[in-house]
């Protein structure tokens, strides 16, 4: 177990739903908000790793890639809905996220979209194949083997929707893509540069909400959770995204 004093940074999880055929068909079949998962350690800004199409006009091939907001938006990309939730970990823990991604990231080329896993998954069948991912497969096992947090599930079963049942992550917002930048706030931009308890200011708790109410910016977009209760955002619960098309 991680020291319990030990400095927190914060990871985030990027939720989306892009208009893709494949993006369509899964919310189609599943009526989940979000059909893509990404993983950040940057700031809610990005950038952020998943695995999905490398090229934004073509469904194959697929990858490792890494998805810039600011990229995703001047692609006409504005009003794909999102969600944004952030998880305090311990600093070992944030490094060894670091050094996964990186590694990984390095040999890009030996990683593949995991198409068989992803629709097994749907079917809850567990599909692993040595160096192939789907985009919540990829976060949520960076996740477990980092100790960041225990989802209750194999890696490969995990979809892009499970993320809004964890009760450890914060929801940062919720809305368009093109207004995430402008949407979070200022306190929020600057925590992957502080421990939690200067992210959260006075009186709040590590990896849970504010006493009261989330910050205005935030409420103005989403409804969080409040204190004690562990359901996500009402139009997040039951669905799930991606920020780069399939």
């Amino acid at each position: 177990m991680e020291n319990r004093l030990c400095p927190e940074k914060s990871v985030y999880i990027l939720l989306t739903r892009s208009g893709t055929w494949f993006s369509r068909l899964i919310h189609l079949a599943t009526d989940d908000c979000y059909t893509h998962a990404s993983i950040g350690l940057d700031g809610p800004n990005g950038p952020f790793y998943s695995f999905a199409r490398k090229y934004a006009r073509f469904a194959l091939p697929a990858g490792l890639v890494m998805e810039e907001i600011r990229l995703e938006v001047q692609t006409k990309r504005q009003q794909i809905p999102c969600c944004l939730y952030a998880l305090s970990v311990p600093l070992p823990v944030y490094e060894r996220l670091r050094r996964q991604i990186d590694r990984m990231y390095a040999q890009k080329d030996r990683y593949h979209y995991n198409l068989l896993g992803a629709v097994a998954c749907y079917f809850n069948h567990p599909m692993p194949r040595e160096n192939h991912y789907f985009c919540s497969q990829f976060a949520a096992s960076l996740l477990e083997r980092s100790g960041a947090v225990e989802l209750g599930k194999a890696p490969d079963l995990v979809r892009p929707a499970d993320f809004c049942q964890i009760d450890r992550f914060r929801p940062v917002y919720q809305g368009e893509l093109g207004n995430l930048r402008e949407a979070v706030p200022a306190y929020a931009r600057r925590c992957v540069q502080h421990t939690s308890r200067f992210i959260f200011g006075p009186g709040r708790r590590a990896g849970g909400s504010a006493p009261g109410s989330a910050p205005r910016s935030v409420q103005s977009q989403t409804a969080l959770r409040g204190p004690g209760r562990s359901a996500p955002p009402a139009s997040a619960r039951s669905r799930g995204g991606r920020s780069r098309p399939r």
